[in-house]
């Protein structure tokens, strides 16, 4: 009935087992074989007679290659006409692989050029994962070779397939390891070092075993997919010594005895420093105002006839700084609003600054304290500690090889009218 439409060859399948038979072929079959399903080939404008003898021959070639396992496909003109794939789209050709269970997909036709004599074979080879045609082929050869039980094809054939289908029969295979330099052995066989490209590597499962000395051996177990480039990417870990070797040269370790009073006296330099630094502060506040205050006095003493105790007042830097002018001075500062604003202002910073003297003497005093037990315990830290830890392992040379490091000898905290500080002293 096929042979009576126009335009379509009654050719026939290119495997003889239909879609059910296919599905359990490739189930039943080898893991490592690629499985591929050939649509039979469509007849264009030529006898379907000779379509059959090109179909024949690729079944046949295809059955002898190694690692190919052909499973059962419809005719492609039965395809066209099932799957609705008239136009030969590869994402419909490739819904048609998939129900016959097929990784890959060849077909093709065979028709008459547009000029000259012969015939003009296309094939294609259909990926069925991606929906993409990964190869094809177009020649134009004579008629005479597809007469029935003629040889001359076969050649002509085995050819086509090692382009369509003996790719699909070998994969790559790049390893790499850190560090690099480990023996990489494929199957028991020394292959190269890493880093290493491997570019024919038969399809199925193989055995990678890679040895770098001083680091653990790996031993990895991969599938190999023809036509794919598969990486091995692999971090080496270094061989733990024997028990055995490692105890001799382990020793002791001392204890520390000193450690709680190192942390304790960087945690009271620590907090030297930091009333160092309030202390100074506090002090040239201190200072800001008594700039003040004695401007203040400036306005007073000009402004007021001075009687004999306030001159005393303002000749006295001890009552000055006390805060408490005289009756004599108050009255007289209440005259007009100039004396009364610079009365006050005297009076404001005066009692400030006085606040501000007092707490930069105590926290002069405390940082004093504070900075001696620090060093203190420094220096008791440093006399109780392990003497690998005052002097390191190789001491008797260390000197002389230049790898002295100084040490601090001593710390004292430092304040003045015009700022402070810390002064160190080091050991070399």
């Amino acid at each position: 009935m096929l042979a009576s439409r126009p335009g379509m060859s009654a050719v026939v399948l290119a495997l003889s087992l239909g879609l059910a038979g296919g599905v359990l072929q490739t189930v039943a079959g080898a893991a490592e074989a690629v499985t591929v399903a050939v649509l039979g080939v469509d007849a264009v404008d030529v006898p379907p007679e000779a379509a059959l003898v090109l179909t024949d021959a690729l079944r046949r070639q295809l059955g002898r290659m190694p690692g190919v396992r052909m499973i059962a496909g419809k005719h492609l003109v039965e395809v066209k006409l099932v799957f609705g794939c008239l136009d030969e789209q590869p994402a419909c050709l490739a819904q048609v692989g998939r129900g016959l269970g097929a990784e890959r997909i060849v077909y093709g036709s065979l028709r008459r050029p547009a000029a000259g004599g012969g015939y003009t074979v296309v094939l294609k080879q259909l990926h069925v994962p991606s929906a993409r045609i990964e190869k094809f082929i177009s020649n134009t050869v004579s008629t005479r070779l597809f007469q029935p039980g003629g040889a001359e094809l076969e050649p002509l054939v085995t050819r086509w397939l090692d382009v369509l289908v003996r790719g699909l029969l070998q994969g790559g295979l790049r390893v790499r390891t850190e560090p690099p330099g480990a023996e990489v052995t494929l199957d028991g066989k020394p292959v190269g070092r890493t880093p290493l490209e491997l570019r024919e590597v038969a399809t199925g499962t193989h055995t990678v075993t890679l040895a770098l000395e001083g680091y653990e051996w790996v031993v990895r177990t991969l599938t190999v997919q023809g036509g794919l480039v598969h990486n091995l990417d692999v971090q080496l870990h270094r061989r733990a010594p024997p028990a055995s070797l490692a105890a001799p040269l382990s020793a002791p370790t001392p204890p520390d005895r000193g450690r709680p009073l190192r942390i304790a006296a960087y945690s009271l330099l620590g907090l030297a420093a930091v009333l160092g630094g309030v202390a100074i502060y506090t002090w040239r506040t201190y200072v800001g105002h008594q700039d003040s205050a004695r401007l203040a006095l400036d306005v007073l003493q000009s402004r007021l006839a001075a009687p004999g105790e306030v001159n005393d007042f303002f000749s006295s830097s001890e009552r000055l700084s006390s805060c408490q002018p005289p009756w004599e001075l108050t009255v007289g500062a209440m005259g007009d609003l100039t004396t009364i604003m610079a009365y006050e202002a005297y009076l404001d910073h005066c009692r400030r600054g006085r606040h501000l003297a007092q707490a930069t003497t105590a926290l002069t005093a405390t940082l004093g304290s504070v900075a001696l037990m620090g060093v203190t315990s420094y220096i008791l830290g440093r006399a109780l500690a392990p003497r690998r830890l005052r002097e390191g392992p190789d001491n008797p040379g260390r000197r002389a090889a230049g790898r002295y490091r100084p040490r601090v000898a001593e710390i004292v905290p430092m304040a003045g009218p015009q700022g402070g500080g810390v002064n160190l002293g080091f050991e070399f």
